[in-house]
């Protein structure tokens, strides 16, 4: 039973990483896949997106980093939804949620430097719980969890077809959790192969830790952005599980349809 309890708990756990911009701070804009963009929505300008994810994992990774195969197939899918607006020149603010409602997470975005080559930006965000939980779950004595996030964001522009985004933040968890701390990094790189298609390659990771739980893992994320019009990204990537630890391994399919107003 204890082991059930513990494989539970993982997966928990790996879907909040894998559905929420793998623990990012979210409700911010992005034009790659997992990692964001440093630079802002232009005042008065907002975004709507909605995206859905598909997380598929046979094995677990085991506490020395290797690979165990756990007794059923664990697919779970998830549909979310962004809303990020433009409010001062260099600043935005959104919030993003999921059909479920288990939280809803809200972040901002801060554009500290910018040029013609690179901008560095700090964000700020986190999540209120919503109530909608299931039974079946959680536990009698389960507290609803809160996190507050700081981190920051740099993108670097090599040319007009090749860029670099990179990402690092931090997160403070109270309430019913395996650990209180989390860090999120993140590398992007995007060539325009056409005028409206991209294709990018990411590296995503996340360590959570606490006195008694630590976890941590690595992936590779293929795709593309195909800017379909004027108002409308296309976004699909898949998101491959490479090394972790008490994590589930596995594959996270993500597509996002990016609207600009």
């Amino acid at each position: 039973m204890k082991r059930i309890k513990i494989y539970i708990s993982i997966l928990l756990i790996s879907l909040i990483a894998n559905t929420n911009l793998f623990g990012q701070i979210s409700g911010i804009s992005g034009s790659k896949l997992l990692v964001p963009r440093a630079s802002t929505i232009s005042l008065v300008h907002f975004e709507f997106e909605p995206s859905f994810s598909v997380f598929s994992s046979h094995e677990c990774y085991n506490i020395n980093g290797s690979t165990d195969n756990l007794s059923n197939r664990h697919v779970v899918s998830s549909l979310s939804f962004r809303i990020t607006m433009g409010v001062l020149e260099n600043l935005e603010f959104g919030t993003s949620f999921s059909t479920g409602l288990q939280d809803i997470f809200i972040g901002t975005k801060f554009t500290a430097v910018t040029n013609e080559y690179t901008n560095v930006a700090l964000i700020v965000g986190g999540s209120l719980p919503a109530g909608n939980f299931s039974d079946t779950a959680l536990s009698s004595d389960y507290t609803a969890k809160y996190s507050y996030s700081a981190g920051f964001i740099v993108s670097q522009k090599i040319n007009d077809k090749f860029s670099v985004d990179g990402i690092f933040t931090y997160s403070k968890i109270n309430g019913s959790s395996d650990f209180n701390h989390l860090l999120n990094y993140g590398l992007s790189f995007g060539l325009f192969i056409s005028q409206n298609f991209q294709a990018v390659a990411e590296l995503n990771g996340f360590t959570t830790y606490d006195r008694i739980f630590h976890s941590n893992k690595i992936s590779v994320t293929p795709g593309f952005t195909y800017q379909f019009s004027q108002n409308l990204l296309i976004v699909f990537g898949m998101q491959n599980d490479i090394l972790g630890r008490n994590e589930l391994s596995g594959t996270n399919y993500v597509t996002a349809f990016t609207m600009s107003f």
